[in-house]
Formats: structure tokens, C-alpha cells, sequence
């Protein structure tokens, strides 16, 4: 249950989510807790929401790994125009990457819209029923889970259907083959290549620090306007998020994530253990380890916090994600 709701909420977002360090999983249960917490579990994923709920695509970089946000500020930075000029010459390394630099220069004239919209508008009308296709299949999967799982509560099993039902009447009511719509999104395409004001992919890498917050900021809000088109409200859904916890033992913690998605409302909680300077799921971990040992939890602390967190958590708020307010960075 966990794994696909916690699948639901971050599909929302652009950027990967999940730039975690692996298990080592030649680690033995003893060393690998031996260190003791210097962060709540909650901590990176209240300034995550935080900075989706703002656009702010430099906090939400920092929550996953301050070096995630150096390499996207840093990357390919100092390339002089001839540097750029001369890779650009050489040209793309294949038919896809041509096909795309083809798209870019035709999308960013002054009837870019129209004439993009009549060479792929096609393509994409085709493909339209294949994708409705699969995530049919998908939610039918998700419906038999429902009605079979074993290890659902009943709360669960009637948020899983809910979902389903509410995700089946969205792809219903929603006419994504709409010519209208696909040229919003193309629309949406086109402004933020005007405002990068690059006229080939390469040339981005001239873009200062400044320049490329200030348009991966603008790539946020881009795809809230885009699923928001075809009838998604992803502000609303974040807005909905509330997080809290309860600790178990030292290395040990109890989350609860709830939300709101098509006006189905969805719970789930996570057993947390802190392992190798991170927090990690302790399932997921204890079935990792080669000679198949759990975790070092204290039982009776588990069973006396299990439910304990309630019905209705409080949202445990963290400070503001620390804006970056130099100028430029942020687009109204």
C-alpha cells in the first residue's frame, strides 16, 4: 500500500525523488546502525513539499543531497560560446537527439505552435489509446490488489478501490487526445524555451547559476500547468499532504503520510530505521541483508507506538526551506 501511494504523490514532481545512496548490502545489522540519528526522517521530506508547494527548484534539489543542487549549478559550467558552437557543429550523436533538436528550433518560431502541433499532433493522437490502454490495465491490477492483498487493513483495501474508482472516472471525463489541449501544453513547451533563450539544447550550459534556478523554477510551475489541463490540481494535492511521526526506539521511527488525490482521502505509514547515515524503510532493508537477520528494533517499543500516531495526524511542521534570493532566481 505504501509503495504505490508514496509512487502517487512524487509522480507529481519533475526531478527524481528517490537520488538515494544504495543499501550495502554486505553490511552486517551491527555496524550498519551503529550510528545514531542527527535528522528527523521527516526533516528532507518536509522541505521537499515545502519547496514544491513554491516552485523553488533550488530547495527541493538541496532536500535530496546539497551535491544534487552543485551538480545542476555547476554542470558543464565555464564552456565558452565557441566551446558550445563547436560541439553544436559536430551534431547530434543520434536520429532521437536530432529529432528533438529539430523539434526545439521548430517550436521556438513565430507560428512554432501551429506547425509543431501539425507534425506531432498525429503521433500523439495515436498513441493516445495505447496509453489509455495500459493504465486501464494498471488500474485493474491495483483493484485486484485491492480485493486480494492479505496484508491490507480494511482502511486500505477501502482507499485502494476509492482511488481506483476516482482514477477511472478522471480518465473518463478527460479527453486527452484534445488538439486544444496538446497545444496548451506545447504552449507551455515554448515559453520556457523563449525564456532560455536558447536556440539549440547545448547552449543551456552558458546559462549561469542564477539563470538555470530561475528556469527550473519555471519548469515546476510548467508541469503543474500541464497536468492541470488534463484536469489534475497538483497544488491542491500537495496542499493536502500532511506528515508526522513517532519515534520507536533510538534508530527506529513510525511515519504517517496523508493526502488527498481526487478528493479520495489516503493514508499510509512507514517503519523507518536509520542505517548508514540515512533513514531507510526497515522491510525493505531487514528482506536486503544477505543472511536474511531483521533489524535491532526494540519489539515492545514497536508494538507500543503501532496506531499510536491516530487517525488524523497533525501536520508536523519544519522551518522554510531556506530560499535562495538572489536576483532572478524566482519567477512570478
Amino acid at each position: 500500500m505504501r509503495q504505490i501511494l508514496i509512487a502517487v504523490v512524487f509522480a507529481l514532481s519533475l526531478p527524481s525523488v528517490g537520488a538515494q545512496a544504495s543499501v550495502d548490502l554486505h553490511a552486517t545489522p551491527e555496524v550498519a546502525a551503529s550510528e545514531l540519528p542527527d535528522s528527523r526522517p521527516i526533516d528532507s521530506r518536509l522541505k521537499m513539499l515545502e519547496a514544491l508547494r513554491r516552485n523553488d527548484s533550488g530547495a527541493y534539489l538541496e532536500s535530496i543531497d546539497p551535491r544534487a543542487l552543485e551538480a545542476f549549478l555547476t554542470e558543464d559550467f565555464g564552456e565558452t560560446p565557441a566551446e558550445v558552437a563547436e560541439k553544436i557543429a559536430e551534431g547530434s550523436q543520434s536520429d532521437s537527439e536530432q529529432e528533438f533538436i529539430d523539434t526545439w528550433a521548430l517550436l521556438i518560431q513565430p507560428d512554432g505552435i501551429a506547425r509543431t502541433s501539425a507534425l506531432w499532433y498525429p503521433s500523439w493522437q495515436a498513441y493516445v489509446p495505447q496509453a489509455l490502454a495500459s493504465a486501464q490495465m494498471g488500474l485493474v491490477a491495483l483493484g485486484e490488489h485491492a480485493a486480494t492483498s492479505t496484508s491490507l487493513t480494511p482502511v486500505e483495501r477501502m482507499q485502494l478501490t476509492e482511488l481506483q474508482w476516482a482514477l477511472t472516472g478522471w480518465m473518463a471525463r478527460t479527453d486527452f487526445a484534445d488538439r486544444k489541449h496538446f497545444e496548451q501544453v506545447l504552449t507551455l513547451a515554448r515559453d520556457w524555451l523563449l525564456s532560455s533563450g536558447a536556440r539549440h539544447p547545448l547552449e543551456l550550459t552558458l546559462a549561469g547559476p542564477e539563470k538555470r534556478l530561475r528556469l527550473a523554477d519555471q519548469a515546476l510551475r510548467s508541469a503543474k500547468q500541464a497536468v492541470a489541463i488534463y484536469g489534475l490540481d497538483a497544488d491542491q494535492i500537495l496542499a493536502s499532504v500532511r506528515i508526522s511521526e513517532q519515534p520507536i526506539d533510538a534508530k527506529t521511527t513510525l511515519v504517517r503520510t496523508s493526502l488527498s488525490i481526487l478528493d479520495v482521502p489516503l493514508s499510509f505509514e512507514e517503519k523507518l530505521v536509520w542505517v548508514e547515515g540515512q533513514w531507510r524503510d526497515a522491510d525493505i532493508y531487514s528482506a536486503s541483508l544477505d543472511d536474511g537477520a531483521d533489524i535491532d528494533i526494540d519489539a515492545e517499543a514497536a508494538a507500543s507506538v503501532e496506531g499510536a500516531l491516530g487517525p488524523d495526524p497533525v501536520f508536523d511542521e519544519a522551518p522554510p526551506a531556506e530560499r535562495i534570493d538572489k536576483p532572478g532566481c524566482h519567477v512570478d
